[in-house]
């Protein structure tokens, strides 16, 4: 049975199209922009491979970008949350319904 904290952001993010992993994505990168996808995995308890699947998802509905960057003959993956993917325009709603 899920937690009242994850039935709560289920209930509020549904409405605006997100589920409970994407919203919790959001949330990290907000608050930790150009997080690395492992950080964001460890952030939101998903493993390696289903926060690619997500952030494939959340790339394709414009709300993250990623920047790919050359660091010690590596190449590192960057994220960061679009003008709309921002908490600003479109988790607002979300957070005001976790606080009811």
């Amino acid at each position: 049975m899920p937690s009242p904290a994850r039935r709560r952001r289920r209930r509020v993010s549904r409405p605006i199209g997100l589920t409970v992993p994407q919203y919790a994505s959001l949330e990290v990168l907000r608050q930790r922009p150009g997080v690395s996808n492992a950080e964001l995995a460890r952030a939101t308890f998903v493993s390696r491979q289903s926060v690619n699947v997500l952030l494939r998802g959340l790339e394709s509905a414009g709300l993250v970008t990623r920047v790919v960057a050359e660091v010690e003959e590596r190449m590192l993956s960057t994220l960061d949350v679009t003008e709309r993917g921002s908490l600003r325009h479109l988790l607002r709603g979300c957070l005001a319904g976790l606080r009811a």
